[in-house]
C-alpha cells in the first residue's frame, strides 16, 4: 500500500506542512515588525529571535 492512498497520513502530512510554513512565515514576519516598524536594531532583532526559545 503507498502512503499517497493512506487517508491519515495525508492529513499528517499537510497539517505538517502548514505548521511548518506558518512558523517560518511568523519568524519573517517578527523580524519585519522589529526592524521595519519598531525601528529596532540588530541587538533588538536577535533578543526577539533568542526569546522565542525561552519557553
Amino acid at each position: 500500500m503507498k502512503l499517497r492512498g493512506n487517508s491519515a497520513f495525508m492529513r499528517f502530512w499537510f497539517a505538517s506542512t502548514v505548521s511548518d510554513f506558518g512558523t517560518y512565515i511568523t519568524t519573517v514576519a517578527l523580524s519585519v515588525l522589529v526592524l521595519v516598524s519598531l525601528s529596532g536594531t540588530a541587538f533588538d532583532q536577535g533578543l526577539v529571535n533568542a526569546a522565542r526559545w525561552a519557553p
